[in-house]
């Protein structure tokens, strides 16, 4: 078994070659704290809150696309020229995990403890530059969510899945108005849960560093 691996400053990419499969992880560092109205946060609490965010973000993002590989015929002859034809043409599964740490990680996570009983709930964001993601325990609960007052809502959306998204290097908000993908409402970076190839172009571009002579061009994975 063959594992290619490139840390970047916003996750670990794993490519393993016998597998076929592209494991996408970043490690969280959580920094835990409580709003004017909420509680501190007990041991108990703090895993079920970042058990959740791992089982939501696999849920969302893993096994959903496929990455294809495709070789670049202008690129000079190369050392692992094996490796890239042997990749030629493959579909390469995907997953996504997230781990939490103790010391170091690439995100800093700030979790508040909030009221969920109050009606104007806090919202969540990433800043990619300084690699901070902010979330509140309400995000937790089970969201309706729509564009601008007097829009059809969408049940199901996550906010967690939604702030993923960001966290591996889109960041369109595709709900705002001024995006080109502002009607496409069923996209997990509008206000729904599906996943669209435009979604991985960070990972297609970091495997390409990792495989000279390829570019990876994410699709729909074909049903089962």
């Amino acid at each position: 078994m063959r594992h290619i691996v490139r840390h970047e400053d916003w996750a670990t990419v794993d490519l393993d070659t016998t597998a076929r499969h592209v494991l996408v992880r970043q490690d969280w560092l959580y920094v835990w704290s409580f709003g004017k109205k909420g509680h501190r946060w007990t041991p108990e609490e703090k895993h079920s809150f970042h058990r959740e965010v791992d089982r939501t973000i696999w849920a969302h993002w893993s096994q959903r696309m496929r990455i294809r590989a495709r070789v670049n015929l202008a690129t000079p002859r190369l050392p692992n020229d094996a490796l890239r034809w042997h990749l030629a043409g493959l579909d390469l599964t995907l997953s996504f995990d997230v781990r939490q740490v103790v010391v170091g990680g690439q995100w800093k996570v700030f979790v508040a403890q909030e009221d969920p009983h109050i009606e104007e709930k806090p919202r969540a964001r990433v800043d990619f530059g300084p690699k901070e993601i902010h979330l509140y325990s309400t995000d937790l609960l089970v969201q309706r969510a729509r564009r601008f007052t007097g829009d059809t809502p969408k049940e199901g959306f996550s906010v967690h899945a939604h702030e993923f998204g960001h966290a591996i290097g889109n960041s369109d908000d595709e709900y705002q108005e001024s995006s080109e993908f502002f009607q496409d409402t069923d996209s997990v970076m509008n206000i729904g849960q599906q996943l669209r190839p435009r979604h991985l172009e960070l990972v297609c571009r970091t495997l390409a560093k990792m495989v000279k002579g390829c570019t990876f061009v994410a699709h729909q994975r074909p049903p089962l």
